[in-house]
């Protein structure tokens, strides 16, 4: 497993994991699972893939309990080498009913940064007074790496 990032939902009383496996045939990928107590035990529902491209080793999610949904944000479509691009995408998602099951909203392209793992130190935070997630990461595909 390369970087494993929870949040949880409040409402639910489940949490959202989000990882990518490593030494698979997902290996790149990024995946979601819920996390839930049943009776007595802690179970996990199935892996949902968050994006079935390349995805860099920086993402992070966040709750708003006012949608029950998570907000992903993660670097999507970057190639292998120098000249290579990605995209710093975000997307919804939500634990289901029974808490075993995650979907998706579409994706969001939010800006082309660059270079392969051009993306890095993402954050994801939701502002419960403002209502507004707010998503800042750096992008090292510059010199000097800025923030945004």
């Amino acid at each position: 497993m390369v970087g494993c990032k929870i949040a949880f939902d409040t409402i639910r009383g489940a949490a959202a994991l989000m990882y990518r496996p490593t030494g698979s045939p997902n290996d790149g990928y990024a995946v979601i699972r819920a996390v839930y107590k049943n009776g007595q035990q802690i179970d996990a529902g199935a892996e949902y893939a968050a994006h079935s491209a390349n995805v860099g080793e920086n993402f992070d999610l966040a709750f708003d309990p006012d949608t029950r949904q998570f907000l992903i944000a993660y670097c999507s479509g970057y190639g292998a080498g120098p000249g290579s691009f990605g995209y710093a995408t975000v997307k919804t998602a939500q634990i289901g009913l029974g808490n075993t099951n995650i979907s998706f909203g579409t994706g969001l392209n939010v800006q082309s940064v660059g270079y392969t793992f051009a993306f890095a130190d993402s954050d994801v935070f939701y502002d419960s007074s403002s209502k507004q997630f707010v998503v800042t990461y750096k992008n090292i595909s510059t010199s000097p790496a800025y923030g945004s």
